[in-house]
């Protein structure tokens, strides 16, 4: 039962649960109407028939006296129409034999003429009663009457009751049915519009998809703690991105994300035929500065020709830190080769003004190769050899200079 109560969505589950609570309240009620109705009809039952026989008890007390079995088989008739009574019969003392016997049907067996008083008027046994009354006249016990009866026409009355239970419980399922779509839509949307959201993260991995808060109940309280967990997802998302893609000293794109945004570019210079540059950064006499001032010195160095690089070229420009003291800029939609170099030449000369490096003033120079082309028959690989050959021909120039790539050079 658990088992297929669990494979159940939970639109089902819900109209389950309804279904089955009502149909349970409707039984248990009905279990406790019935059981309380069929002792209260007993009651009744007994209490007229204990009237009727007392009344014939009295009524027969002279036919008895005389043995009259005429008027005490009359006096008995009066059971025809008491519901339940099946027998009677009226029994002497004086002649220790029925005077006397009725029963309601030739199928009902001989009836038992009881010759003294029981220690209750009625004895009751499962759906069978008999009543035992004495016979008295001037206060001398002249024989009894016996009657004996059966609940079982209550049990039509009873069957009619849990058929319209049955059918009460029925009406009332359908009713829940139709009356609660609306709170079971309410219920079990929030849950779905969770689940599509989830399913729509896991396939996009977009972390700012947010879930719609529609009530505050404990469902919405879960939206909250939903949204809650995806705005630190999507946090912790950035960071890591962010030490993937970015270094951390200087805030610049690292080596992975320069090979991307290169390769951007070659394709970016084919689709538009235009032209591209790709210029690596060499400082010089940068371990120099580690050995002699330390490391911490030669970090602010490094941020320092970080943010002067990034001002001395154009914002469509993406300057790269490969790691150590190289850095790299992609030059975008160059006209020409000497759109490069004065590019170049701008970022020597923001290169120029003398750092602080605690109580050492630094010239920070640096030797620059440039690599321009347009894009086709271009490879990262190639593109990146041609800038690393151009630099170590500016270092071979005697430094603080750059170079641009010649083919044959």
């Amino acid at each position: 039962m658990s088992q297929w109560f669990a494979k159940l969505g939970v639109r089902q589950k819900i109209l389950a649960v309804i279904i089955v609570t009502m149909v349970l309240a409707v039984c248990l009620s009905g279990l406790a109407f019935i059981t309380y109705d069929m002792r209260h009809q007993q009651q009744e039952m007994l209490a007229n028939i204990s009237a009727v026989a007392q009344v014939t008890a009295q009524r027969s007390s002279a036919a008895v006296a005389f043995r009259d079995k005429k008027r005490a088989l009359e006096n008995l008739q009066s059971f025809v129409l008491v519901e339940g009574v099946q027998a009677a019969c009226l029994y002497s003392l004086e002649t220790n034999q029925a005077i006397a016997q009725w029963q309601s049907s030739a199928k009902i067996a001989d009836v038992q003429c009881y010759k003294e008083a029981l220690a209750e008027p009625v004895f009751v046994t499962d759906n069978e009663f008999l009543l035992v009354l004495p016979v008295v006249s001037q206060a001398t016990t002249l024989g009894y009457l016996s009657v004996v009866g059966s609940f079982k026409p209550l049990l039509k009355r009873v069957k009619r009751v849990a058929l319209s239970l049955l059918i009460i419980s029925v009406l009332a399922s359908l009713f829940a049915f139709f009356l609660t779509r609306p709170l079971q839509q309410k219920i079990y949307l929030p849950i779905v519009h969770l689940g599509e959201v989830a399913r729509l993260i896991g396939k996009q991995s977009d972390y700012t998809v947010r879930a719609v808060k529609t009530s505050p109940d404990e469902l919405g309280d879960t939206v909250d703690a939903f949204n809650s967990m995806l705005s630190r997802l999507e946090e912790d998302k950035v960071a890591l991105e962010k030490l993937a893609y970015f270094d951390t000293l200087t805030g610049l794109p690292n080596r992975r994300l320069f090979m991307e945004k290169l390769a951007r570019a070659i394709a970016h210079a084919r689709i538009n035929k235009l032209f591209f540059g790709l210029v690596f950064i060499d400082l010089d006499n940068f371990k120099w500065v580690n050995d002699n001032l330390g490391h911490d010195r030669g970090d602010w160095l490094l941020k320092i020709v970080a943010d002067r690089t990034r001002n001395a070229v154009r914002d469509m420009d993406v300057v790269c830190r490969l790691g150590g003291d190289e850095f790299t800029v992609i030059l975008l939609e160059l006209n020409d080769r000497a759109q490069g170099e004065a590019l170049c030449e701008n970022i020597l000369a923001a290169l120029q003004p003398k750092i602080q490096l605690g109580d050492h003033s630094h010239q920070a120079g640096a030797s620059l190769g440039l690599a321009i082309s347009d894009g086709f028959h271009e490879t990262i690989d190639g593109v990146i050899k041609k800038a690393d050959l151009a630099v170590y021909q500016a270092k071979a120039a005697g430094k603080n200079t750059y170079r641009v790539y010649r083919a044959g050079s």
